[in-house]
């Protein structure tokens, strides 16, 4: 009797292949350098206003002098801050804008009480490393003046990274820890990008199929290191390469903040994600990981209304709860 074939990948969550098998969803395909622009173009966010729509939120724009960079601040209009989120946006470093994905902070200014500020970095491959990195350094030093004068320097201050937001919310992380700068109150990485070499068990599984594949990722990482000559996301040069452009390189995670990880199974981001907390770890710091079985990436920001998708939301809406002292309801 012959065993059964084995494909290297993990069974997809059954109601996000129903909704693609409807066409209720499309998968994205690979991206190429060559699809940057159309991508762009075709991803760009409602205006916030219809976003928030009748939600007890208040936002407010803002210019980082520096750079001339945006920002925008999200507060609750009904509870009084009690903490806030530095949140960075996804997009393989190469597309989306800062309210890309803002939807799913929502939860965490109306329930939890949080401020959330979202910068507007630069993408690659025009701005390549540091770019990105500098712009979230100046809008984080901007946040927390804004805090201070607000009268709220006091409160929990939580760097957040979505996917490529992940790559340069740790990269961040690991640079104030470097400098000796321990008031990072934490850090949530959501399915985040942290490993330019792409090898990976499940970079390899995922190569030429699945939401943001092997190909994808070696087009954001190439144009993001494009400006450093230590050659490609497929892992040459890497010697060259530190943890503030690729923070799975770092040897010693001591120091860094409370940590929750979220990611899915069947995703690239997956093994190296593991990896990452396993680090935390064993350098005594306080993690947090969640394997969403059958998860894609972002599977919880592209089907929203599906279990797997709300239980996410739940665990890690409660670890940030329990990180600023406040029960979600």
């Amino acid at each position: 009797m012959s065993s059964p074939k084995r494909s290297g990948r993990p069974p997809i969550d059954s109601e996000y292949i129903n909704l693609v098998a409807s066409g209720e969803l499309v998968l994205l395909g690979t991206i190429l350098p060559g699809d940057v622009a159309k991508l762009r173009a075709e991803s760009v966010s409602a205006p916030i206003e219809e976003t928030i729509a009748d939600r007890a939120i208040r936002h407010e724009k803002a210019t980082v002098a520096e750079s001339g960079m945006l920002i925008s601040v999200l507060t609750p209009s009904n509870v009084p801050i009690r903490g806030c989120v530095f949140a960075v946006h996804g997009g393989g470093l190469i597309v989306g804008d800062r309210y890309s994905g803002i939807e799913f902070t929502f939860d965490w200014i109306e329930h939890l009480g949080l401020a959330v500020v979202t910068p507007e970095y630069r993408l690659a491959p025009e701005h390549p490393y540091p770019a990105a990195l500098n712009d979230c350094e100046h809008a984080l030093a901007w946040t927390r003046h804004y805090l201070a004068t607000s009268g709220y320097g006091a409160v929990p201050l939580v760097l957040s990274g979505v996917s490529a937001g992940g790559t340069l919310a740790a990269a961040l992380a690991l640079t104030l820890r470097d400098r000796g700068d321990t008031s990072i109150s934490g850090l949530m990485l959501q399915a985040p990008m942290l490993d330019h070499r792409n090898v990976s068990i499940s970079a390899r599984a995922f190569s030429g199929t699945g939401q943001w594949d092997r190909e994808s990722n070696t087009t954001g990482w190439d144009a993001y290191l494009a400006g450093t000559g230590t050659g490609t996301g497929t892992g040459t040069g890497a010697d060259e390469i530190t943890a503030y452009m690729s923070p799975a390189l770092a040897a010693d995670l001591t120091g860094m903040p409370p940590t929750f990880i979220d990611v899915g199974s069947a995703e690239v981001f997956r093994d190296e994600d593991v990896a990452f907390a396993s680090a935390l770890w064993a350098a005594g710091v306080d993690a947090q990981l969640a394997v969403w079985p059958g998860g894609v990436h972002s599977f919880d920001r592209f089907a929203p209304n599906t279990a797997l998708a709300k239980a996410a939301r739940t665990v890690r809406n409660e670890w940030l709860g329990r990180l600023v002292g406040r029960v979600v309801s």
